[in-house]
């Protein structure tokens, strides 16, 4: 059995065209153990581009540029933007 127990949570929230959806595990969360979420938050607002791939690079990048090279845990960036027609 590769999952002993599943949480999921469940939310509905509506989405619009440009809404850009980021996940992060708690290895990039965790590149700053000192302000946490906030250094992701801080360094979102500081980047001025909505191209899913470029935004998961850089946040890896500078979570990995956090850490040096005492990378602790797994480490993963999933973005998605909503595209719709109007």
């Amino acid at each position: 059995m590769l999952f002993r127990s599943v949480e999921i949570e469940s939310d509905i929230i509506e989405l619009k065209n440009g809404d850009i959806i980021l996940m992060v595990s708690d290895g990039i969360i965790d590149a700053d153990e000192e302000k946490k979420e906030e250094w992701v938050i801080k360094t979102l607002k500081g980047f001025d581009n909505g191209n899913p791939k470029e935004i998961a690079e850089y946040i890896l990048n500078c979570a990995k540029g956090k850490c040096g090279d005492r990378i602790k845990d797994d480490m993963t960036v999933l973005v998605s933007k909503i595209w719709g027609s109007n």
